[in-house]
């Protein structure tokens, strides 16, 4: 089965974003945040990724949600988010 490509618009003043994938039943598959609101990876310089993990699952459904934010330049540790895709959009079926 073929691998999806996430791509947005751009946010203005975004420095870099954070892309989240979910199973059907709203469980994290892949990016997003950790348990204590540190993104996984962060996508700099692009407004699109390629998932290139485990195969997702033919006629399955998943959703996936971006972020956008900046780097605070007096606080490298804050790292605001500026922006966001609707919670409930870019749902999709895997092709069988």
């Amino acid at each position: 089965a073929s691998q999806p490509s996430f791509s947005w618009a751009a946010v203005p003043g975004a420095d870099f974003y954070v892309v989240e994938l979910f199973d059907a039943g709203g469980r994290s598959l892949w990016g997003g945040f950790d348990a204590n609101g540190v993104w996984r990876f962060q996508v700099v310089g692009a407004t699109s990724v390629d998932y290139s993990q485990a195969p997702l699952t033919p006629g399955a459904r998943y959703r996936w949600r971006v972020w956008a934010a900046q780097r605070d330049p007096l606080i490298a540790s804050n790292l605001p988010l500026i922006g966001a895709s609707e919670p409930r959009a870019g749902g999709f079926r895997v092709a069988r």
